[in-house]
């Protein structure tokens, strides 16, 4: 099923990256350390802290993606990443029959 992902701050123009794919969801948003954004793939939308923002989607540069059948390798690239605080989960379903 399409990906749930969840990035935590701090971290600013996050971009989560499938390395298997090389596809990328890419932001203009700035995080806190206690603020985060949820990236609904199947509906393309953004939420900051729970409210939709979708204009912090960075149009131009994002290709939304599926994770392939098999393993995927997603990255988070930004600036002002903190070691061992910043953090990306993706939730998903195997779908696979």
């Amino acid at each position: 099923t399409p990906p749930v992902i969840r990035v935590y701050g701090p971290v600013e123009n996050p971009v989560v990256v499938n390395q298997t794919t090389s596809k990328q969801v890419a932001t203009t948003a700035v995080l806190g350390s206690s603020d985060w954004i949820e990236i609904q793939v199947a509906n393309r939308k953004l939420l900051l802290d729970n409210v939709q923002r979708n204009d912090l989607i960075a149009p131009a540069t994002t290709q939304w993606f599926d994770l392939a059948a098999g393993a995927n390798v997603l990255r988070l690239v930004g600036s002002a990443i903190v070691s061992g605080t910043t953090s990306l989960v993706c939730e998903w379903r195997d779908a696979r029959i």
